[in-house]
């Protein structure tokens, strides 16, 4: 080994120099892979130019640009110990493939096929890393679409000020036991910003646009998301089987599907924006353990607040302008099946009901303002189980209340001014309903064999 890189004295290299240098500022050398064959530790600094690869550095070799227009060819292997500064990757199959402690630092990787970082053992460190992707006709042939990093095993990444651009499938995919930190992203035009099966994620601050798929998608894993905005995509977040999902402070603009979608998940949710989410409105549960905190939901197609089985808690939100051309859609909260409690809710304006129970649905409600909603206020039926306290339905179709099918209700401080009826009930279907205090009883039907009152 040369003695002057086993001291960790810095090697120049710059492509346009003469041959027979020293390795010095003054004297660089011509050719990297002459620096390189220095051995383990070598740390190389590179003039601007291209030097061609594949390359593979030895063990703890540390390479730094001087600035823009130093790009490496071919790709990068990059062992435990090394280090890429101030550069940029073009092609290799990925622009780096790294095992170990690895650092990178202001470094923009382009066109890897496969994609830009994978990581499947050991630590990687990167601050200010821009991967981009572009869709060329030999991509298209290949059908290949690459991922901006791909972190297995059980990698510890901390990440810093990413930026993914461009047709990558994903832009960060995460497996197994990873544990990614990830603080200041951008992403546009990746299919899935963060593609998540296992591991842990947390991720702050983030704004993703331009892609296809999910913004977010986790699957057995944990995935922790603060101050995140997903412009468009079929959905700003998705959760399947085993997912776990902590938000604090989440955005979803013009979702083609749905804002957010839990399927056999847990989510912790607070500070949740939904506008103009599509096919399957704004929040969409299934068989899921949800809570959910100060939230608004906007100008939805299909409904709102959808659960089907599951539980959910959501307390503190507002429900404006559901929208559906099916008649049978529209309604600001739908939820079938499972367990629900409703707290402090406020409706504005919905195509279809502003409150549905249905199949067994157990669902309890505390200060809860229906206004507007189109064909009616709150419907129960299918054997659902209702309680309502301080409900109040103005300005919306008659009855306020409908119960049906076999459904169970109690009724205390439910209001509707305007209204020509506030409870319908179907005695002759099974209907039970109670009705306490705070409900006068000229505001329903007092033949109702079905009606029990409590009020004095």
């Amino acid at each position: 080994m040369d003695p002057v890189a086993s001291q960790g004295a810095p090697l120049w290299v710059d492509v346009h120099a003469s041959p027979g240098g020293d390795g010095t500022k003054l004297r660089p050398l011509a050719s990297l892979q002459e620096a390189l064959a220095r051995g383990p530790g070598v740390q190389v600094t590179l003039g601007a130019g291209r030097y061609p690869g594949p390359l593979t550095l030895p063990a703890g070799a540390r390479l730094r640009g001087t600035g823009a227009g130093v790009v490496l060819e071919g790709g990068v292997e990059l062992p435990s110990g090394g280090a890429l500064e101030h550069l940029t990757v073009e092609g290799g199959e990925w622009g780096v493939r790294a095992a170990g402690e690895v650092t990178l630092r202001d470094v923009t990787l382009v066109d890897g096929r496969l994609g830009g970082v994978q990581v499947q053992a050991g630590r990687l460190m990167v601050e200010q890393l821009q991967v981009r992707a572009a869709a060329d006709a030999a991509a298209r042939r290949e059908r290949v679409r690459p991922i901006g990093l791909a972190l297995g095993g059980a990698v510890q990444a901390q990440l810093r000020e990413l930026v993914l651009l461009g047709a990558l499938r994903r832009g960060v995919e995460v497996s197994d036991q990873a544990e990614v930190h990830l603080d200041t992203l951008r992403v546009v035009g990746p299919g899935t910003a963060v593609h998540q099966r296992g591991g842990r994620v947390e991720l702050r601050r983030a704004a993703v646009a331009g892609g296809w798929g999910p913004g977010f998608f986790v699957s057995s894993g944990t995935l922790e998301l603060a101050d995140v905005i997903v412009v468009g995509h079929e959905y700003g977040l998705q959760g399947a089987r085993g997912g776990i999902v902590i938000a604090r402070g989440f955005s979803s603009v013009g979702a083609h599907l749905a804002g957010l979608a839990l399927v056999a998940s847990r989510g912790d949710l607070q500070d949740i924006q939904v506008l103009g989410a599509g096919t399957f409105g704004a929040v969409q549960l299934l068989e899921s353990d949800v809570r959910l905190r100060r939230f608004g939901l906007q100008d939805s197609a299909a409904s709102g607040l959808m659960l089907d089985s599951g539980r959910l808690f959501a307390a503190e939100g507002t429900i404006v302008r559901t929208r559906a051309d099916d008649p049978d859609l529209g309604d600001a909260v739908h939820l079938r099946r499972g367990e629900s409690e409703l707290r402090t809710l406020r409706v504005r304006v919905a195509a279809g009901i502003g409150l549905l129970a249905a199949q067994r649905a157990h669902v309890k409600v505390r200060d809860l303002e229906l206004e507007r909603c189109q064909t009616g206020g709150v419907l129960a039926e299918g054997r659902a189980q209702l309680a309502l306290r301080g409900v109040k339905v103005q300005q919306g179709a008659a009855p306020a209340v409908a119960l049906l099918r076999q459904a169970e209700a109690g009724l205390e401080v439910v209001s509707a001014p305007g209204t020509s009826e506030l409870l319908w009930a179907d005695c002759a279907d099974g209907v039970r309903a109670r009705v306490g205090f705070g409900i006068s009883p000229r505001d329903y039907a007092l033949g109702a064999a079905c009606v029990r009152t409590d009020a004095p």
